[in-house]
């Protein structure tokens, strides 16, 4: 779960005494994509709570994603639904990229996920699909959303998806050559890369400096850069743990340099 990209405390304080660090952090202008906002802060909320929602409208996230997955309970799934179709295009985000995450198209779920979020009277800017490992996932999607926007829409959603499982890191390549190669409905702009859920495909343990993730990591990286999207790293959750904070600053430095953004 992704929160506030600043927590409050003094382990925040050791990013914002680099100088050249802040000012990559703050400047909404930063992006190593030409033509893409910078997504460096993603604040996943669950969908059915809407005072959380609500509060977001003043945190100037460079995200907001309102979640229907694994931010929200089985029984609360159509609650989320519903929540998000009412609340898209009332709330103001600000400056925020407002996206949906919706469920992955295994679970059966995803139809009615995109239909709450794609006939609201107003569109979320993009669309954020879990666990996408085939070619055949982004042409389920393509044909969902062409039946389901409105034929007089003039806006092309964003597609952002994630990599979460051995099967999925395999078939990149192929997902992101049918992705950005095809007229689809969506701009396939980002990857991002689901740290836990990878690690339960492969039967692997989370350690504290994640080497066991590198080779993941890196190939997200790698594919991003060859096809021009985005690469989005993996969670960091102990912000508040000053050692492990350091040394993810100096990876975020890294991953600013070589194109890969890291949430927070």
């Amino acid at each position: 779960h992704t929160t506030k990209m600043f927590g409050r405390g003094k382990s925040c304080k050791i990013i914002l005494k680099n100088n050249h660090l802040r000012n990559l952090l703050l400047s909404r202008k930063l992006s190593s994509v030409k033509g893409q906002i910078p997504r460096r802060s993603f604040l996943y909320i669950p969908g059915n709570e809407e005072r959380k929602v609500s509060k977001a409208t003043g945190l100037n996230s460079d995200c907001v994603v309102l979640d229907c997955e694994d931010g929200v309970a089985s029984n609360k799934k159509e609650e989320a639904r519903n929540t998000i179709h009412n609340i898209l295009g009332q709330l103001k985000f600000g400056s925020s990229e407002v996206c949906v995450r919706i469920n992955s198209i295994e679970t059966g779920l995803a139809e009615d996920d995109l239909k709450a979020a794609l006939t609201a009277k107003e569109l979320p800017d993009s669309i954020v699909v879990p666990k996408v490992e085939t070619v055949e996932h982004l042409d389920w999607l393509s044909d969902k959303v062409s039946s389901i926007m409105k034929p007089s829409a003039d806006k092309k959603l964003g597609l952002i998806t994630q990599v979460e499982s051995a099967l999925s890191l395999l078939n990149l390549r192929a997902v992101c050559e049918h992705g950005t190669s095809t007229d689809r409905p969506f701009r396939f702009e980002a990857l991002v890369f689901g740290s836990d859920d990878f690690l339960v495909s492969i039967g692997a343990t989370r350690t504290k400096d994640a080497k066991e993730l590198i080779h993941a990591r890196q190939s997200v990286v790698v594919h991003a850069k060859a096809f021009g999207l985005q690469a989005i790293d993996m969670v960091y959750i102990n912000f508040k743990g000053k050692k492990h904070l350091v040394l993810e600053k100096d990876v975020l430095l890294f991953c600013y340099k070589h194109g890969t953004k890291k949430k927070f």
